[in-house]
C-alpha cells in the first residue's frame, strides 16, 4: 500500500527538495530505504536553511506584534506568518535527527516482511481519499510560493513579508533591483520552507493515519477467518506488529507534529476566511488566490486528518475486542465437553463412595462366614485405600 501508493510522490517530493537541498536524507535504491544524505554541503547548507528560517520567522513575528503595521495589517499577514511556522516547526532538525525517516522506512519493512505473504486487500476510501488530498497539496504548495511572488509584486508592503517592516515601502525610497531580490528571496524561503516542513507532516502523519488505518482493515479480515487457535495466534502476533509500528509512530508525530498540527491549522483557517471575506476588495488577483487555498487547505485538513485520526485508536480497540470475542469463541466447546467430563467424574465418586459403603456393610453385618469377613477384609481396604485417593468430587487442582 505505501510502497505501490505514496512511494513514488514521496520520492518525487524528495526530487523537488535535493533542488532547493532543503531535506538531508535521500532515498537509497539499493535498499530500497531513505538514508541520510552523504554530502556534507547538502547537510551544511539545510543547517544554514535552519537558521535562516528561524531568523526569518522570528522577524516575521516580530513585524506582526510590534511593527509598523496597522491592524488590518496585522490580522492579514497572521495567516501567512502560521502558514510559515507551520511549516518550519517540523522541518527545524538542526541535529539530523533521524527520526522521521525511521518512522518510514518502518512502514517499508512492515509491508515487505510481514505483510507480502499475506493476501492483498483494496485500498480503502480513506486511502484514495488521502492519496487524493496529497495530490492537491503538491499542486498546491507548487503554486503558493508563485502566488506570494505575484502578490508581492502587486503588493511590495503585504505584511508580514520583509518590505513592510521598513516605514518608506510604497514610496520611491526603495529601488527595484533591490525591491525585486528581496521577492525572490521571500519566494526561495517559502519554497524551502514549505517543502522541508510538510514533507513530514504529509507522508508521515497523514500517511501514516492511512496505512494504520489500512493494516486495521487486514486484521479484520483475517479475523473473519479464524477457525482455530494457530489462527488466533497468528492474528496476535499481526495485531503485535501493527501495535509496535503505532508506537513508533506515534513517538515522533505526538511531539514534532500533533501539537502544532492543532494550534496552527485552526488559526489559519481562521485568519484566511477574515482575508477573503473582509479584504477581498483590497488585494487583487492572482495575489488573492493564496488565501482561499490556505482556507480550503486548512478546511480539508480538520475534515480528513482529524477524522481518520480518531479512527485509529477506535479501530485498534476494536480489533482487540474482536480476539477476545473469538478467543471466548473458540473454548466454549471445549468448556462444554469439559463440563460433561466433571459429571461423569462426580458420578464415579458418588458410585465409589456407594460401593464400598456397601462392601464394609457386607463385611461387618452380611452373612459371611468369619473366614469370609477376613477375607473380604483386606479387599475392601484396598478398594477403601484406593477410592479415598481418587475422591476429588469438588475437582480441586491439586488434590490432597
Amino acid at each position: 500500500m505505501f510502497k505501490k501508493e505514496f512511494l513514488p510522490l514521496l520520492r518525487y517530493r524528495f526530487r523537488i527538495c535535493h533542488l532547493f537541498k532543503c531535506i538531508p536524507f535521500e532515498f537509497d535504491d539499493k535498499s530500497g530505504r531513505f538514508i541520510k544524505s552523504k554530502s556534507i554541503s547538502v547537510i551544511r547548507f539545510f543547517k544554514f536553511q535552519c537558521l535562516l528560517t528561524a531568523i526569518y520567522c522570528t522577524a516575521m513575528i516580530l513585524n506582526i506584534f510590534i511593527g509598523p503595521l496597522t491592524i488590518s495589517g496585522r490580522l492579514q499577514g497572521l495567516a501567512i506568518l502560521i502558514s510559515s511556522l507551520f511549516a518550519a516547526i517540523p522541518r527545524w532538525n538542526y541535529s539530523i535527527d533521524i527520526a522521521p525517516i525511521q518512522t518510514i522506512n518502518a512502514f517499508l519493512d512492515f509491508e515487505e516482511k510481514i505483510m507480502e505473504n499475506l493476501p492483498k486487500i483494496p485500498n480503502s476510501k480513506g486511502t484514495k481519499a488521502i492519496w487524493v488530498f496529497i495530490v492537491l497539496i503538491e499542486i498546491g504548495l507548487f503554486a503558493y510560493p508563485i502566488l506570494v511572488f505575484l502578490l508581492l509584486r502587486f503588493l511590495p508592503c503585504m505584511p508580514p513579508f520583509i518590505l513592510s517592516m521598513f516605514a518608506n515601502c510604497g514610496g520611491s525610497g526603495i529601488p527595484y533591483g533591490i525591491e525585486l531580490g528581496v521577492h525572490l528571496f521571500e519566494t526561495w524561503m517559502d519554497y524551502h520552507i514549505k517543502y522541508s516542513g510538510t514533507t513530514w507532516v504529509i507522508y508521515v502523519l497523514l500517511v501514516g493515519i492511512g496505512f494504520l488505518l489500512h493494516h486495521f482493515q487486514h486484521l479484520n479480515r483475517e479475523l473473519s477467518k479464524i477457525e482455530t487457535y494457530t489462527d488466533i495466534t497468528t492474528c496476535i502476533k499481526l495485531y503485535r506488529y501493527v501495535q509496535i509500528l503505532e508506537k513508533s509512530f506515534n513517538a515522533f508525530v505526538a511531539e514534532r507534529i500533533v501539537p502544532m498540527l492543532i494550534s496552527c491549522i485552526p488559526a489559519i483557517q481562521i485568519s484566511a476566511l477574515f482575508v477573503c471575506i473582509r479584504m477581498h476588495e483590497e488585494i487583487s488577483l492572482p495575489g488573492f488566490a493564496i488565501f482561499p487555498i490556505m482556507a480550503v487547505s486548512a478546511g480539508i485538513n480538520n475534515i480528513l486528518i482529524i477524522t481518520l485520526a480518531s479512527k485509529v485508536n477506535t479501530a485498534s480497540e476494536r480489533i482487540l475486542y474482536s480476539i477476545k470475542q473469538k478467543i471466548v469463541g473458540l473454548q466454549t466447546p471445549q468448556k462444554t465437553k469439559s463440563i460433561g467430563r466433571v459429571g461423569i467424574l462426580k458420578l464415579q465418586c458418588i458410585l465409589a463412595a456407594i460401593y464400598c459403603t456397601g462392601m464394609f456393610l457386607n463385611v461387618c453385618f452380611g452373612p459371611p462366614t468369619a473366614s469370609g469377613r477376613l477375607q473380604g477384609f483386606s479387599i475392601f481396604l484396598v478398594c477403601l485405600a484406593a477410592a479415598i485417593s481418587r475422591w476429588n468430587y469438588s475437582i480441586e487442582i491439586a488434590p490432597k
